[in-house]
């Protein structure tokens, strides 16, 4: 190491730069005094550089790292009786205007553990909960094929973990400011907190569980209504932002789906992309003028966000709040912890990670400690994950259109909104029905696993049902109740 020592620092640095993981960095770095003050002086550029080489989604894992500073500031803000600032500064979220300093290192990597974590929750959740994986590909392939499907597979949902995340936190205030508005009736969501603390199966949704005052209020609240009619592009333009900037990115690199290895058997070649698939069901164009590979990443991100939306990972560590809490008291001291907000359930959330396979959370705020609302605590309100979906369902906003078909619940306002904007697309209107040969649509691609590895669909599949021209007319909304 003599030679590399009596090198000028600038070399000496990106020789750090280079290194292929941190525990190789951190073996040089201990090598001598001149090695370690390489180090010291350009600590963030050799951070920036090695971490992308060993960390799954780096780009994305550093706007996400960005994210827990965000929510932290979320957090004091509420602890203090207020929301989150407006708008969101989406500025200072790239790794690339300030480079992450070491502890913020330490927490992209308990970023990395818990998308390791979820990604072997939710496939052991259930095996035979998603189609289209690249096991799948051993029977019309080369092994190889199927093992370089796999890293595509655990790298893109590395990416969308953390856009998950980054989400929760930028649209936390949109979702969260009309529970806490003064303008809520009184004793607003008492008969929701009721049975929501009941314990009784919530499968068993009726008209009971929202006011008549409750239901004219939130009628009222665009970022709850889909369609929103654009009412909602102040909300999503932060977003929206990050969701452009980082699938251009994304763009720039290698494609998430190149050609197969060497050593294919037969005339085997991997199957179309998502892309390409769904340009043959809808007429998908480009009316912002992006280049076609950025079209195109932006376009699998978005399916990959109705993907997680529909899954809620949140619940693989948030299951149940009280016990989760008990369960975490005694086992997270001295253990390293992030905040996060899953969008969707809006809940700031002290994650506590052991490693890649023990991840717990308990609220980072205080909750509703009262089945009546009466002096409760709502910027705690801890119960988004399930207020959402079932506003949809009899909190009296348009829920339904045409012949009683119903529309996606508010936590899929943002996807239609990118849709529609970059793409000229919207839900179709049969989004929902099934045939005698194919499932429905939705339930086709929210259990499509191959979203992440850029699959085209499998012919039994019709891709027609799941989006349509935004230019089509739509059938007018209406309020369909929960027994009708």
């Amino acid at each position: 190491m003599k030679s590399v020592a009596y090198l000028p620092q600038e070399v000496v640095a990106l020789i750090l730069q280079n290194c292929d993981s941190f525990r190789q960095l951190r073996s040089l770095i201990l090598t001598c005094k001149r090695i370690h003050l390489a180090w010291e002086l350009n600590k963030p550029a050799i951070l920036w550089h090695v971490g992308r080489a060993e960390i799954p989604g780096w780009t994305d894992a550093i706007v996400a790292r960005a994210q827990i500073r965000a929510t932290q500031i979320a957090k004091d803000a509420l602890l203090k009786g207020e929301l989150p600032p407006d708008p969101f500064p989406v500025s200072e979220l790239s790794g690339e205007v300030r480079r992450p300093s070491l502890e913020e290192l330490k927490q992209v990597q308990s970023l990395q553990k818990l998308a390791k974590y979820l990604e072997s929750e939710m496939l052991a959740s259930d095996e035979d909960l998603f189609i289209s994986m690249p096991d799948d590909q051993c029977n019309a392939g080369p092994i190889k094929w199927a093992r370089f499907a796999w890293s595509v597979w655990r790298e893109e949902f590395c990416r969308a973990i953390y856009r998950h995340l980054t989400a929760g936190a930028i649209l936390y205030r949109a979702y969260l400011a009309p529970i806490v508005w003064g303008a809520r009736p009184a004793d607003f969501l008492a008969a929701f907190i009721t049975i929501m603390e009941s314990g009784e199966d919530l499968a068993d949704v009726t008209a009971d569980w929202f006011s008549d005052s409750d239901r004219r209020y939130l009628s009222t609240v665009p970022a709850y209504h889909i369609p929103d009619g654009g009412q909602c592009d102040n909300y999503f333009q932060p977003l929206e932002d990050v969701f452009v900037e980082e699938s251009r990115k994304r763009a720039l690199l290698d494609p998430p789906m190149r050609p197969p290895p060497p050593g294919r058997r037969g005339d085997w070649s991997p199957p179309p992309t998502l892309f390409s698939t769904f340009g043959q069901y809808a007429p998908i164009h480009n009316p912002q003028s992006l280049e076609t590979s950025h079209a195109e990443a932006l376009f699998h991100q978005t399916l990959q966000f109705i993907f997680l939306n529909e899954q809620s990972p949140q619940q693989f560590i948030w299951d149940s709040p009280r016990e989760r809490q008990e369960e975490t008291k005694e086992t997270s001291e001295n253990l390293p912890s992030i905040f996060a907000i899953f969008f969707g359930s809006f809940v700031p959330l002290q994650v506590t990670v052991r490693d890649e396979t023990h991840v717990t959370a308990t609220a980072a705020l205080p909750g509703l400690e009262s089945k009546t609302p009466t002096e409760s605590n709502y910027l705690g309100f801890q119960y988004m994950d399930e207020f959402l979906p079932i506003l949809s369902a009899v909190g009296g906003i348009p829920n339904s259109h045409g012949n009683g078909q119903r529309l996606p619940d508010s936590r899929f306002c943002f996807a239609e909104h990118m849709l529609r904007k970059f793409f000229g697309l919207r839900f179709a209107d049969t989004i929902y029905e099934s045939t005698l040969d194919s499932t429905c649509a939705w339930d086709a691609l929210t259990c499509y696993g191959g979203v992440f590895t850029n699959r085209g669909l499998r012919p039994w599949y019709h891709g027609a049902d799941l989006f349509q021209s935004s230019d089509d007319p739509i059938p007018t909304p209406y309020v369909k109740g929960a027994l009708e």
